[in-house]
């Protein structure tokens, strides 16, 4: 989630639901300031507080790629290359 005034979340889950109400496999969330380098297409993610200790106080830079309603953010990690493709709800 990107705010109009200047802040971010992101929560990230993997694994399957059991529909259960049991926990998923593994949960990641993060947040905090954003900066904008439009001219190099990459956002920055400025991580005030996260479940991971090694991203405290990191700045996590992805590159974007805007489709109409559909944002693609992209970094490697670990020698992968990750894309994360979110839509808008207009709803």
């Amino acid at each position: 989630m990107y705010s109009p005034d200047g802040w971010m979340s992101c929560h990230m889950t993997a694994g399957e639901d059991p529909g259960d109400g049991t926990e998923l496999a593994s949960y990641s969330g993060y947040y905090g300031p954003v900066k904008m380098r439009a001219d190099e297409k990459i956002v920055e993610h400025h991580v005030r507080d996260s479940t991971n200790d090694w991203m405290l106080g990191t700045v996590q830079e992805r590159t974007y790629r805007i489709d109409g309603d559909t944002l693609h953010l992209s970094a490697e990690m670990n020698g992968n290359l990750i894309e994360v493709v979110w839509s808008r709800d207009r709803s």
